[in-house]
């Protein structure tokens, strides 16, 4: 199915380049030129994401699950430690302009 979907988009690719070097050379017949290069592309379109959802689909193939990630001794530690929930009002400097946060020295 993929091999004849590439062969007929490439007869498609052709078919948009022959009209369109027709519609830019043969000005007698523009009209006829215009047609079949409005069609090629309306082809063109309808076609290429058959064959876009068909490359990706060919190209993967379900992996195995990996259960390593868990186990990795050297991951890297958290950005915010689980005892943070304690600290919460350390997380933010506090305003020095309140008088009950000011140093008495």
């Amino acid at each position: 199915m993929k091999r004849l979907l590439t062969f007929a988009l490439a007869a498609i690719g052709v078919w948009v380049l022959t009209s369109f070097g027709g519609a830019m050379i043969d000005t007698v017949r523009a009209e006829f030129w215009t047609q079949s290069l409005m069609w090629s592309l309306v082809t063109m379109l309808v076609l290429a994401p058959l064959l876009i959802m068909l490359s990706s689909r060919a190209g993967t193939e379900p992996s195995p699950v990996d259960d390593t990630r868990e186990s990795q001794p050297d991951a890297a530690p958290a950005f915010v430690s689980e005892d943070a929930e304690q600290q919460v009002g350390r997380l933010w400097p506090e305003d020095a302009s309140k008088p009950e946060n000011r140093e008495v020295a």
